[in-house]
């Protein structure tokens, strides 16, 4: 089925390239109503049949990791805005992306009512765009950024889109200068990929809270989010996690009075490897200095998980590029480190028969680790206003036990690897 749905997006992709005019596109609009939209075309090709990167973690690759694919970064987006009046707008967009969550309502990023009062207050009620980096309002639209896709290392962790609730902006002026404090509330949701199945994130009592300040090309933002996940994954799925769970529940509860330190470790590998009420926290910060030619950007972030089976620690990048006529140069190195060290064994199951299942749930807990670093190069091409050309190298070396955001042979995990991606997108607006 999902290959079908790919089918029919990059034939819906090719249909509307093609009735692209050569100049401008401007987008439609009837009296209040206005739609507009974004896309993006991509392939990219890897020199590793044993490993498969992805755009972030929401997404299952193709089975065959030796070929190129379309998939990865291929999106349409489509945005129809209704002015009610010059208080209140209506807005809702959907974005047609390749994600392991196939249902319809998980295409729908923004669905909401807009009051803005005066010219510093703005409140949004319904699914606003999650708001805790520097790109997340542009995350999915390739036309805003010089590079091929935000960064991996960076983004890819916690794909998080949009949150159904509320969120309320204050903009402060200052000089030349503008500072804006934003607050959100509510929950969010997706599915990421766990063994042959899913598991849908749930992120509920999702709290986000920003200030950002502009003044010239400069613009910084410093964010903090929080939210508790309340969803395991499903029985018998995972790929066998929940079974391991199951066993461990069953050793740490038959080994409770006859080996308390074996059932004390069972007890913490199964907390440690649920989804189910983990915790997240994280503080993010990031700058951008464009002055129309030169273009600075880096974020970092540092995160924290209540359950070390979910991907934390420290994450970032630095880019820069460099616009000359129609051409934007560019570089850029981002890199991921995790939170938690290797967990080793703590006692020994060998004497109740269990060393196979205590092995496993370690070298689980250490897969979902994150350390790896990529070096970027790569262009831009603007050859209309509103369509431009990318091409894009990486160069990306992963630790052991830090292959957290690809999907590999599980022969790598105790190894370093290096993996060569070269990319092509195509990025327009109507």
């Amino acid at each position: 089925m999902q290959d079908t749905v790919l089918r029919a997006f990059f034939v819906a992709l090719v249909t509307l390239l093609g009735v692209l005019p050569a100049t401008t596109v401007q987008a439609q609009s009837t009296g209040g109503l206005r739609f507009s939209g974004y896309g993006t075309l991509g392939y990219v090709q890897d020199n590793r049949n044993d490993i498969v990167a992805i755009r972030d973690v929401s997404q299952r690759p193709d089975s065959n990791m030796g070929s190129g694919t379309w998939q990865r970064d291929s999106r349409l987006g489509i945005q129809a805005e209704y002015r009610v009046s010059p208080v209140v707008d209506l807005v809702a967009q959907a974005v047609f992306r390749d994600q392991v969550s196939t249902h319809a309502t998980h295409a729908i990023e923004l669905a909401y009512a807009g009051f803005k009062p005066t010219p510093q207050l703005d409140v949004r009620v319904g699914r606003v765009g999650y708001d805790a980096f520097l790109m997340s309002d542009i995350r999915n639209v390739g036309y805003a950024y010089p590079w091929v896709r935000p960064f991996t290392e960076y983004y890819g962790w916690i794909p998080l889109f949009s949150v159904d609730g509320a969120d309320i902006a204050y903009l402060i002026p200052q000089g030349d200068a503008q500072w804006r404090l934003k607050a959100q509330a509510g929950r969010s949701g997706l599915g990421i990929p766990i063994g042959d199945s899913k598991l849908d994130v749930k992120a509920d009592d999702l709290v986000t809270l920003t200030v950002s300040r502009r003044t010239g090309p400069w613009e910084a933002k410093l964010g903090y989010s929080s939210f508790t996940n309340r969803n395991e994954v499903a029985p018998g799925g995972g790929g066998g996690l929940a079974a391991l769970q199951q066993g461990l529940d069953t050793i740490a509860t038959a080994t409770a009075s006859l080996a308390p330190a074996i059932s004390s470790e069972a007890t913490d590998l199964r907390r440690q490897l649920s989804f189910k009420n983990a915790h997240m926290n994280y503080v993010t910060l990031g700058a951008v200095y464009d002055d129309g030619h030169l273009l600075i950007q880096g974020e970092l972030a540092r995160t924290t998980s209540s359950h070390k089976v979910v991907p934390h620690g420290t994450m970032g990048y630095v880019a820069i590029g460099y616009r000359t006529g129609d051409w934007t140069p560019f570089m850029a190195v981002s890199a991921t480190r995790p939170g938690n060290g290797l967990r080793s064994a703590k006692a020994d199951w060998s004497v109740i028969g269990q060393s196979a299942t205590q092995a496993t749930a370690i070298a689980v807990l250490n897969s979902t680790r994150m350390d790896q670093k990529t070096l970027s190069f790569g262009t831009r091409w603007d050859f209309q206003e509103r369509a431009a050309l990318k091409v894009q190298w990486d160069i990306t070396r992963i630790d052991p036990h830090g292959y957290g955001l690809v999907f590999k042979d599980p022969a790598l995990e105790t190894r370093r690897s290096s993996m060569n991606q070269l990319t092509l997108t195509l990025d327009f607006l109507f």
